[in-house]
């Protein structure tokens, strides 16, 4: 197995880099969901190009602008090539003070795309925001070139989560897709609840339900990691958020 290497993102030319990897890593094979947080408005080549170029923008702006935004990747022996790339989140103090708050999806031009995702977003956002309200890590996102898979690269994209979750005593949280949600309970999170975003409604538009059809049957696994990855009988996240918001 060639050696590979841990980095943190410290300059856009590594971001735009990382962007790279990541459209690689979710076009193969395709996920429709990705095209919610990365939209291309048009079906040419250029309006892939203009898409993946605003990407790297918005992808590096929120980073710079987020402290708890933490961007990782692997390279191997090979030498510059990104392999896999993943975002942590790490909260020190609980990013939601007011309780949860209404994404807007400003990165979709005004309209029924845009109503659509906004939707679709807080939806599958809305438990993090309302049972994360103190300190905490999450996995924001997370990706591997599809020619590098199982050769240990998510795994040490992991490591770095794991260990800043000792260091800081904090808890773990992930929305975590069918196939990854097994990876992550080999690092000792559990799932809570399955998130299917609900895009029914009465008198859809067409594009509505064009924008359902394509992406609205994404579905995520709440999954919670708690301190030090020990579960105790006093540990039951489920039960007290399902009572709390009465799911």
């Amino acid at each position: 197995m060639a050696l590979l290497t841990l980095h943190e993102v410290l300059s856009r030319e590594e971001m735009d880099r990382v962007v790279d990897t990541i459209w690689k890593a979710f076009h193969d094979p395709y996920r429709p969901d990705f095209q919610a947080l990365h939209p291309v408005l048009g079906a040419s080549t250029e309006d892939h190009e203009c898409a993946m170029e605003a990407d790297k923008h918005r992808t590096w702006q929120k980073h710079v602008n987020n402290p708890a935004s933490h961007w990782f990747y692997v390279t191997g022996i090979e030498g510059h090539d990104v392999l896999g790339a993943a975002e942590w989140l790490a909260y020190e103090e609980n990013p939601f003070p007011h309780g949860p708050q209404k994404m807007d999806c400003t990165w979709y031009p005004k309209g029924e795309a845009r109503n659509f995702v906004t939707e679709m977003l807080n939806q599958i956002y809305m438990p993090r925001q309302c049972w994360m309200n103190r300190p905490h890590l999450a996995l924001n996102q997370m990706g591997v070139h599809p020619k590098h898979r199982r050769r240990g690269i998510a795994t040490l994209l992991m490591s770095w989560g794991m260990k800043k979750a000792g260091e800081l005593g904090l808890e773990s949280f992930i929305e975590a897709s069918d196939s990854a949600r097994f990876l992550y309970e080999k690092f000792g999170y559990r799932s809570l609840m399955k998130i299917k975003f609900a895009g029914d409604k009465e008198y859809p538009s067409d594009e509505w339900r064009r924008l359902n059809h394509e992406m609205g049957s994404v579905e995520f696994y709440a999954m919670w990691r708690p301190v030090d990855g020990v579960f105790t009988d006093e540990a039951r996240p489920l039960w007290d958020f399902m009572q709390q918001h009465r799911l």
